[in-house]
């Protein structure tokens, strides 16, 4: 794994970043699961207020599995998400995702889950989400999430199993001392 960003500062409210990472594992010939994938980001931080801030992200993958070449594909994704704090320790937010995946060498199946063979699968995403959350005690957190999409294939099969989604996640974090700490989680999916 490799991974770098860089940071600049636009003016004293406005951050811009931009990155790019690199994961390669290898299975062997364990399992097709071995993939390599190249990914770019950029990001705009803008502080609105001291307690507002609204991020823009964009980020594409160039993902290959060299032992599954259905599996390999182009993402891009943007990102908005608007962040507030407040009482000093709470914050909530709200953002939206947009995903595009294209798969370079899979092609698209009718309902029935047969292979169209002169088109490639495409797949497009849209999330939103909605958390809330801050420091309960001095040594306690809690988080409530909440998260839903809806996904549009132009692969027949996968549109119907897996058109719409809705996710609660409720997670807490508790420091027994300054070293050892406790978390959990429970989510609805």
């Amino acid at each position: 794994y490799l991974s770098t960003t860089f940071s600049y500062r636009l003016m004293p409210l406005r951050t811009r970043q931009a990155g790019y990472s690199l994961d390669a594992y290898n299975y062997n010939e364990y399992t097709d699961g071995s993939t390599l994938t190249n990914s770019l980001t950029t990001k705009l931080l803008w502080r609105m207020l001291p307690a507002l801030r609204v991020e823009a992200h964009y980020t594409f993958d160039d993902s290959d599995y060299p032992y599954d070449a259905g599996a390999s594909t182009w993402d891009q994704k943007v990102h908005l998400r608007l962040r507030h704090s407040f009482l000093k320790t709470y914050y909530h937010y709200g953002g939206w995702t947009y995903h595009f995946k294209q798969y370079k060498d899979k092609l698209t199946r009718d309902g029935g889950g047969t292979r169209i063979p002169t088109k490639y699968r495409k797949d497009k995403r849209h999330t939103a989400v909605y958390e809330i959350g801050g420091a309960v005690t001095d040594k306690a957190t809690l988080r409530l999430k909440q998260e839903c999409y809806f996904n549009d294939s132009n692969d027949a099969f996968q549109d119907f199993y897996d058109a719409q989604d809705y996710k609660v996640k409720l997670s807490g974090n508790y420091a027994w001392t300054d070293h050892w700490s406790s978390s959990g989680a429970f989510t609805y999916d």
